[in-house]
């Protein structure tokens, strides 16, 4: 076959089960990188293999730099900007790949704050409950099969990298393990509460919360100078005895940019003037934040006589990033293991891309990885109550 029918056909195969982990529910995200298992066992042995491993790279990692490049758009990043800085991120992650092998350069893309292509995304349904051990120890397994020289060695290296650390690891996976448990927070969906203004939308979302109840809203629910918005929230904590979680796009982001998004915590003992609990380490490059985390979270002490603990937060963009789970995973001790992660998000300017479902993909497979709870809060979609009452 002439190189180049080769590099098409392998593209399209490659963005296929890319798109179809991506973008269908019901298929499982490691789907989506079946196109490094390929690379890893298959491209080798094919006529052209640097051109096969590099074509294969790349149809997966075109969705990301779709998504990715559609968003920045809506926000107004010029189109011919997005569309030269999506096409070059394909081209050279794909060739870095094909040079340097899948093993190195999953440890190099690791070394950025957040990349969606990267093979690690997947460590928690190949090494479950492995934790930042699992990090480190799948790129040299991978390693360890791209040097094999034949098919069958490498067929067999994969199976066994896929199979047996299932039998003798913990499978972290909080919905099947813990049935018979209370979960921390209730997902309540309100993407029908469809109202003409914010004042009826949040009206509506208050029909679903009983008096003493434990609320958690999306991201950018309202800027932080909307002293209208925060009077009425103060107002409807007072009145319902409620304590509600709320994220607000803060006053600024890195180096000026548009807010970063903050949680602010408003209940009978913070209003009339609530203050942020946290503020994201990481925004989006070139639109509200820079290229590297920051240290803007605010440091909290959770109470831990509350009936439901304070979670760990995450905002949009940082649940995507490999740097931030390992920061909580750092943070956090065997105690702590019982707080939640929550994750607040706002997904209208990737529209009609469904990041709100690829999202909670690539979070399940760090739930698995660490085992932890993960809970999700999207503006316009759910709400979280949380399963004790605090009043």
């Amino acid at each position: 076959m002439h190189p180049a029918h080769q590099s098409l056909l392998l593209f399209a195969i490659s963005g296929l089960l890319a798109g179809a982990g991506v973008l269908i529910e019901f298929v499982p995200l490691p789907v989506a990188y079946l196109p490094f298992a390929i690379a890893l066992v298959l491209a080798p042995s094919l006529p052209h293999p640097r051109l096969a491993v590099q074509a294969l790279v790349a149809g997966h990692v075109l969705w990301p730099a779709l998504i990715g490049g559609w968003g920045l758009i809506q926000l107004g990043i010029h189109p011919l900007a997005a569309a030269t800085g999506g096409v070059t991120m394909v081209m050279l992650v794909s060739a870095g790949v094909a040079w340097l092998g899948i093993g190195l350069s999953a440890l190099l893309l690791a070394a950025l704050p957040v990349f969606p292509a990267n093979p690690l995304l997947v460590t928690g349904s190949i090494l479950p409950g492995a934790g930042l051990w699992g990090l480190i120890a799948l790129p040299f397994c991978v390693t360890l099969i791209e040097i094999q020289r034949g098919i069958g060695a490498r067929s067999v290296l994969l199976l066994v990298l896929l199979i047996l650390p299932r039998l003798i690891l913990p499978w972290a996976d909080y919905s099947a393990r813990n049935e018979s448990e209370v979960a921390a927070y209730e997902e309540i969906d309100i993407s029908g509460d469809v109202a003409l203004t914010e004042l009826r939308h949040w009206a509506r979302i208050m029909a679903h919360v009983e008096d003493g109840d434990h609320i958690i809203l999306g991201e950018n629910i309202f800027p932080h100078d909307d002293y209208a918005a925060i009077f009425w929230w103060c107002h409807m904590v007072r009145e319902r005895r409620i304590t509600a979680f709320i994220g607000v796009q803060g006053k600024t982001g890195l180096q000026g940019k548009t807010g970063l998004g903050e949680v602010w915590q408003f209940d009978t003992e913070t209003c009339p003037e609530p203050q942020p609990v946290y503020r994201a380490a990481l925004g989006i490059p070139m639109v509200n934040g820079g290229w590297w985390p920051q240290n803007t979270h605010v440091a909290r002490v959770a109470d831990a006589g509350a009936p439901v603990p304070e979670p760990h937060w995450l905002i949009c963009f940082e649940a995507f990033s490999l740097w931030r789970w390992v920061d909580l995973e750092l943070e956090t001790s065997e105690q702590d293991k019982s707080r939640p992660v929550v994750i607040l998000a706002n997904d209208y300017w990737t529209a009609p891309f469904p990041t709100t479902l690829l999202r909670r993909k690539v979070t399940r497979q760090f739930a698995a990885l660490f085992g932890v709870e993960v809970f999700h809060a999207d503006r316009g979609r759910t709400v979280l109550k949380g399963a004790l009452r605090l009043n």
